[in-house]
């Protein structure tokens, strides 16, 4: 289905009173051409949850479904009368232009930071010149002078027609229709048991960062893994009203990841238990002459190995992180490596960890045999 919108693009041009080529931000019209799957054959149901109530408050319905597609996972666009028909211009216009904004912001910043570039030049609706893009509110964005105000010839129309292209490819992967719903594509779903030191023991879904005071992590398609760790973890935990379907499938190392992020959080622990900006002294006496050699020993471990390093990052890592996480766990569920709010769980954290990983299931696909015979 094709939608007319009205966004923001970059295009190397020679702006009125300069002599060389800029990356000028302009105002263009494209006509975009969303994708239409089908739910249940090209779309199909991977995860269902209640919609949180912030979420709900704004239009958005009381549960939230989330589509495994070929090109990744996608959920319903919601405006404030709810999800969006395909149908419905005047919300899907604004959408599509929003995410232009958003990729012209990101090759605005790729731009200026690249050597041997012509300069980006930004300007109000007005004209009036403007230092960054980070200065201009998507709004204004939305409003920049049209590329109509250029001189034709000092457009380079190749570069004009390759940005649109690019643009249009971008939004076609953002925006799909699934019969008469237009969806957004959302990162990979995952779930994190988390043990808040206010709100108890929950499961909560995530996509990108991984919440303060998670213990372990579940790939898409584990969701009765994720109960049964938080059975083991915590006392009498409340699960969420979440619903798997049959394209509930991910390839994310969860193990992996889940290791690397106790990794983390046992050494940001044993740091902090001894920061004390206003006890120095009693500080130093207590991990020089206090501290088991073999708690220090530990830390060093995990500090080589995890240094200036994301969690994400960390995920090769596992098979290294795992043998320190375990000599962790025989110190006992009152070391310094341990979060206070992991401490009153019924079974060490790091144990259940470390169990997670040497606990994997291996999936073998084994392809059918062959007839000696051959076919009849």
């Amino acid at each position: 289905m094709k939608y007319k919108v009205k966004h923001p693009i970059l295009v190397p041009a020679i702006p009125k009173g300069h002599r060389t080529k800029h990356l000028v931000a302009s105002s263009i019209e494209t006509v975009f051409d969303l994708p239409q799957q089908r739910l249940l054959v090209d779309a199909i149901p991977a995860l269902s949850y209640r919609t949180p109530k912030a979420a709900r408050d704004k239009g958005a319905p009381e549960r939230t479904e989330i589509f495994a597609t070929e090109g990744g996972f996608y959920t319903p666009a919601v405006a404030k009368d709810g999800i969006v028909s395909a149908l419905n211009s005047v919300s899907i216009s604004p959408m599509i232009a929003n995410a232009a904004v958003a990729i012209i912001r990101r090759e605005a910043n790729a731009a200026a930071k690249r050597e041997q570039v012509p300069k980006v030049v930004f300007a109000r609706e007005n004209a009036a010149p403007v230092a960054k893009e980070d200065k201009l509110s998507d709004k204004e964005m939305l409003r920049l002078p049209s590329i109509d105000k250029l001189a034709d010839a000092a457009i380079d129309h190749a570069a004009l027609r390759d940005n649109v292209e690019s643009i249009r490819r971008e939004i076609a992967a953002e925006f799909i229709l699934v019969d008469r719903m237009i969806c957004q594509r959302v990162a990979e779903p995952y779930y994190a048991v988390v043990n808040g030191s206010t709100h108890g023991c929950s499961l909560t879904i995530c996509s990108d960062d991984i919440p303060s005071g998670t213990v372990a992590i579940f790939r898409l398609g584990h969701l009765d893994e994720a109960r049964s760790f938080m059975q083991r973890f915590a006392v009498g935990p409340s699960y969420p009203d979440m619903t798997e379907g049959p394209g509930a499938h991910s390839e994310l190392d969860d193990a992996a990841l889940s290791v690397a992020n106790a990794a983390c959080v046992s050494l940001r622990a044993f740091k902090s238990h001894y920061h004390h900006e206003y006890q120095s002294k009693s500080v130093i006496d207590k991990l020089m002459l206090e501290t088991p050699l073999e708690h220090i020993a530990a830390a060093r471990k995990l500090d080589n190995i995890t240094s200036a390093r994301t969690v994400f990052g960390l995920v090769q890592e596992a098979e290294r992180l795992v043998p320190v996480l375990e000599e962790i766990a025989s110190f006992g569920a009152k070391s310094q490596f341990i979060r206070s709010d992991w401490r009153d769980a019924k079974q060490s954290p790091l144990e259940l960890i470390v169990d997670l990983w040497n606990n994997q299931s291996i999936d073998i696909d084994i392809a059918p045999i062959a007839s000696a015979r051959g076919p009849r």
